[in-house]
């Protein structure tokens, strides 16, 4: 939420089983003020309460479909409200539509994924939804996951720590992105986020 707010965005609530509705995106749409308003969903799962009320709002509003946060970090990273509208929005699709993205997250039951069968507890590591990569320890998952989203080649690679990681994680992944990945440059924040000890994007 900080980070976004520190970008100019305004929050609304939400998250895992807790998406906003409708009436709580219009409030904020109206709250801004503003004629022409970007709507960042940030989850598959947001994207048609935002449509829906991109539809009843007074003002112009464009929902981009961004499926997880660092897609929206991207895109509101390049957002210029000097430039025409079109025009920003545009360069904001492209920026989230540019990002691959992952995350970490831990298995709550025995179950067979894409990646295999996977045990109570395991770290998983998913691209863009789907599992990729099974493990005991979260943050091998995480080098193994970035390994896999670097391999269609990147310039910038966002990590977001959400409020699970083990103390100095994000030094260390720091640390292994320079040594094996030495053209990449690597931004680590923290996202506090729960469910997710890792967000991860590729630019």
């Amino acid at each position: 939420e900080a980070l976004f707010r520190g970008a100019g965005a305004t929050v609304v609530d939400g998250g895992p089983s807790a998406n906003p509705s409708t009436a709580e995106l219009l409030a904020a749409i109206r709250s801004t003020g503003a004629d022409e308003i970007v709507l960042l969903p940030n989850d598959s799962n947001v994207r048609a309460v935002d449509l829906a009320a991109a539809d009843k709002a007074d003002a112009r509003v464009h929902v981009i479909p961004t499926r997880s946060l660092v897609q929206g970090l991207a895109a509101i990273s390049v957002a210029d409200p000097d430039h025409a509208f079109s025009e920003d929005v545009a360069v904001m699709e492209a920026a989230a539509r540019g990002t691959r993205w992952g995350e970490v997250t831990t298995a709550v039951r025995d179950s067979q994924t894409e990646a295999g069968l996977c045990r109570t507890g395991d770290a998983l590591g998913l691209i863009e939804g789907a599992v990729a990569v099974i493990g005991s320890d979260h943050e091998q998952v995480v080098r193994d996951l970035l390994k896999l989203l670097l391999s269609a080649g990147g310039e910038l690679v966002t990590v977001l720590l959400g409020e699970q990681c083990a103390l100095g994680s994000g030094q260390r992944l720091a640390s292994y992105l320079e040594a094996e990945h030495p053209g990449v440059e690597a931004q680590v924040l923290v996202g506090g986020q729960r469910h997710y000890p890792y967000l991860l994007g590729v630019e």
